[in-house]
């Protein structure tokens, strides 16, 4: 079984909730997500979880596209019941690291704080908006040649996110 990630969640009534993500593709993910939630039903007591759904039938495979939509309602205010991130994070309750993505995961998409930060100076600096893999290229390059590279900006080029007319077709 492969943890691809485990958002934390501070529910009003004071308790800390998880959400892991497994992976759930082929047959071996199967068993293995299915393992890992029985035996966290059984040792739940132990260890005070609290209660764990795993009982086929509650707990549902989703595609991808979903377990990040339902995640990311973590992270706004007025979705249901929920916190805003705010009253979670200042809770002393909360761990320190709040949500985890497998490196494995960052290491294929490159999509990491540091390329997101690195994408919004590209397109500040140039306009650009390169993939993520070019993105992170142009982050190597630079790490190679610090001190000796200095980004230029265009001479005329707007701030702020791209027209609808100049955006690339992705």
């Amino acid at each position: 079984m492969k943890l691809i990630a485990r958002v934390w969640e501070m529910q009003p009534r004071g308790v800390l909730h998880v959400h892991p993500v497994v992976g759930y593709g082929s047959g071996r993910e199967m068993a293995g997500a299915r393992c890992y939630l029985d035996l966290l039903a059984t040792l739940a007591p132990q260890y005070g979880f609290g209660f764990v759904h795993h009982q086929a039938g509650k707990v549902k495979p989703q595609p991808a596209e979903n377990a990040a939509a339902y995640l990311s309602s973590y992270f706004v205010k007025g979705s249901g019941r929920k916190l805003a991130i705010w009253e979670s994070v200042t809770s002393a309750a909360m761990p320190r690291s709040i949500v985890h993505v497998s490196a494995d995961l960052t290491q294929a998409t490159r999509c990491t704080m540091r390329n997101l930060r690195l994408m919004r100076a590209l397109h500040f600096v140039w306009g650009a908006a390169p993939p993520l893999q070019e993105v992170h290229l142009v982050g190597r390059f630079l790490d190679e040649f610090a001190g000796n590279v200095t980004l230029i900006r265009e001479p005329g080029l707007r701030r702020g996110p791209p027209a609808s007319s100049d955006r690339r077709e992705t």
